[in-house]
């Protein structure tokens, strides 16, 4: 898209794309990415109250961000609740 200046010239929007995490948006989605693994009920279970713990978050927070993920919807630079 392109934006009109009073001098009549044009100058193109420009939309950055972060393709770096910080460290800690790295161990989010790691921690993240660890619970869609497949494994037994119980298991993930263990698996949700450990991140939740690593986090300092609720299970209820940790459930959230990985509904989030599976609904293509998550961003590590979002504000990820308070728990």
């Amino acid at each position: 898209m392109l934006d009109d200046h009073p001098n009549g010239e044009q100058e193109p929007e420009i939309n950055e794309i972060v393709t770096e995490l910080s460290a800690d948006d790295r161990h989010l989605l790691d921690l993240i990415q660890k619970l869609i693994e497949p494994c037994d009920r119980i298991t993930y279970g263990e698996r949700q109250r450990e991140v939740a713990a690593k986090l300092g978050k609720s299970v209820r927070t940790v459930r959230r961000l990985v509904k989030k993920w599976e609904e293509g919807r998550f961003s590590c630079t979002s504000n990820h609740g308070t728990g």
